[in-house]
């Protein structure tokens, strides 16, 4: 599953932010999916978007979709807001991340 972190913010200046997934009722202990630990995404001046993958393993219980998370933190420069929200669903996948920032 590819997903992107967008830049909702003036892309005048250079940000840096992490990200990392995290369990929902997708888990990596039931092998839903392949965890991404803490990874840094610098954002240069005039770039607005990144994009990453997160492998999803598809098995052959049956089970109702399942949702995992992204969490975009520790953006700097400090003083941003970041909201982060992901669906992952076993028929059918989407998602929607917004990385807003204020005073950017």
């Amino acid at each position: 599953m590819t997903l992107t972190i967008t830049r909702d913010d003036p892309i005048d200046r250079v940000v840096k932010v992490k990200y990392r997934t995290v369990d929902g009722s997708a888990t990596v202990e039931d092998s839903d999916y392949v965890p991404i630990v803490s990874t840094t995404v610098l954002f240069e001046s005039g770039v607005r978007y990144y994009s990453f993958t997160v492998e999803t393993i598809q098995d052959s219980r049956p089970e109702t979709d399942e949702v995992f998370y992204v969490e975009v933190y520790d953006a700097e420069p400090e003083g941003q807001m970041v909201q982060t929200i992901v669906f992952f669903g076993r028929n059918e996948q989407k998602s929607l991340m917004i990385f807003c920032g204020e005073g950017l």
